[in-house]
């Protein structure tokens, strides 16, 4: 606060209406709580007051708008150098506004702490002000009648107020200042490789033949190598911000055995469809995906290998009970939201809250192309993040994220009827101990297999020690014929 309480109230007593205008423009949304108190008490009248406090708020966004729209040559040509504002990124910007301006601005308005930076902003990006004027207009009346309501009902713990508001100001402002130095340092990384990375060329050469696979939803790539369609076909589901490659190694092996395979890389990653639309980026439609390409390549006979978020997709494609599924492998996977097993449940809605909200606010932040890398080469989770953020837009990152906050998978495995493996590290710090046990007494056919000081990437970094576990599971249920099979050739 510029002004302290002290000056504020008697100011309001003594000039009432006049010096509650230009209040407004400076100390807006806790002056509005006190104004709201004093009428109360009888001092103003509420109607009055609620007039007085949109004009004064419409004000003060419209400097800020004034400074975005008539201050960004000054800002781009001296400082945008540094900050990773360009001419291009402002044309962005503007394009955004001109497709999301309501929304945006919306969210600007309600978003206290971040709010300025929002509207100014929209000055740069040169929206129409009538535009922006309306869709203020729209955001200050619900905000500024709660604010003063809450003032009018409790007023008398202003001070208490006063200290959340400024708790969640910081906390905003703190949050959107981490996420755009992220943003800005990932595009100076991504610009020194943009001219060389195409969608593949960062691969060595596709093991089989590219397919896609449109279901209306966009096009979701996938590989598959069909020896012998009698055979049994193992399909391979990758973990957040991976792709296909991640299975390269243990894909050439088991051609080798004789078993068809199909990898695909999931919604939002690798060569598939990356439309930013949250509805798109949740367990069921990640599972309506798999099950179209099944249909489609006519696969009657499948084991499905899961790995960590491709894990918890594979739990939900495994409790729909499919027809031709003779086997499930679940490495690194949970069933429900890692916090649970930590004890710290209680973050669940406050961690759900933010990233939705990030991503919300995110959804401008877009490139021309995305990296696409093969998941071998990153070697630990912070390594991986980071390409993460390379290989798709950041929205859907978070929108992923959010989904393992509100998993929850627990009550509904006993639905599993396929035999299962459970392979999960000692050293994992996702998966509990406690967790995958619980799957294993609550999966009528499993068995848990756990790997000895090992993290949480066993299945991009011990493939071979995978494999001397997973095909004796194969050859169990689903017996390779190879001799048969080059007879049949």
């Amino acid at each position: 606060m510029i002004f302290s309480f002290e000056q504020i109230i008697p100011w309001l007593l003594h000039y009432k209406y006049i010096v509650l205008f230009p209040l407004m423009i400076i100390e807006g949304p806790i002056v509005t709580i006190i104004v709201g108190f004093l009428s109360s008490l009888g001092y103003f009248h509420l109607s009055v007051v609620y007039g007085v406090i949109i004009i004064g708020d419409l004000v003060g966004d419209s400097l800020y708008y004034v400074f975005g729209r008539w201050g960004k040559e000054t800002l781009i040509q001296r400082w945008g150098k540094y900050i990773g504002i360009t001419e291009e990124r402002v044309v962005y910007l503007e394009k955004h506004f001109e497709n999301h301006s309501g929304k945006t601005l919306l969210f600007g308005k309600l978003a206290h702490g971040v709010g300025g930076a929002v509207l100014a902003a929209a000055g740069v990006a040169k929206t129409p002000y009538t535009r922006f004027l309306w869709y203020n207009f729209l955001g200050t009346i619900p905000k500024s009648l709660l604010l003063l309501l809450i003032g009018y009902y409790f007023g008398r713990t202003y001070v208490q107020l006063n200290t959340y508001l400024d708790y969640t100001a910081i906390m905003s402002v703190l949050l959107t200042v981490v996420f755009l130095l992220l943003y800005f340092v990932m595009m100076r990384v991504g610009k020194k490789q943009e001219n060389n990375k195409k969608c593949m060329e960062n691969t060595t050469e596709s093991l089989y033949p590219e397919r896609f696979v449109n279901i209306g939803k966009g096009k979701i790539y996938y590989t598959l190598h069909m020896q012998n369609p009698k055979q049994i076909t193992i399909i391979f589901l990758h973990g957040l911000t991976s792709n296909h490659t991640t299975w390269s190694t243990m894909m050439k092996q088991l051609a080798a055995q004789g078993y068809n395979t199909l990898a695909l890389d999931m919604r939002g990653h690798g060569c598939s469809d990356k439309t930013i639309k949250r509805r798109l980026y949740c367990m069921s439609v990640f599972a309506d995906d798999l099950e179209l390409i099944i249909q489609k390549e006519h696969i009657q006979k499948y084991m499905l290998i899961g790995y960590s978020y491709g894990g918890a997709v594979a739990l939900e494609f495994a409790i729909r009970k499919p027809s031709g599924m003779c086997g499930l492998i679940l490495i690194s996977t949970n069933c429900v939201t890692p916090l649970k097993y930590k004890y710290l449940s209680f973050f669940n809605p406050i961690a759900y809250g933010i990233l939705q909200s990030v991503s919300f606010l995110l959804l401008w932040v877009r490139r021309k192309q995305y990296f696409y890398y093969r998941h071998g080469s990153a070697v630990g989770y912070w390594r991986s993040l980071w390409n993460g953020y390379l290989t798709m837009p950041i929205s859907i990152h978070y929108w992923m994220l959010a989904q393992m906050l509100v998993l929850n998978y627990e009550p509904v495995l006993q639905k599993i009827l396929a035999p299962t493996i459970i392979i999960r590290s000692e050293k994992d710090p996702f998966v509990s101990c406690a967790e995958a046990e619980y799957m294993k007494q609550h999966i009528p056919r499993s068995e848990m297999i756990v790997f000895r000081g090992r993290g949480h990437f066993i299945g991009s970094t011990c493939q071979d020690e995978l494999l001397k576990v997973i095909v004796p599971f194969f050859q169990k249920y689903t017996p390779v014929n190879t001799a048969q099979q080059n007879n049949d050739k």
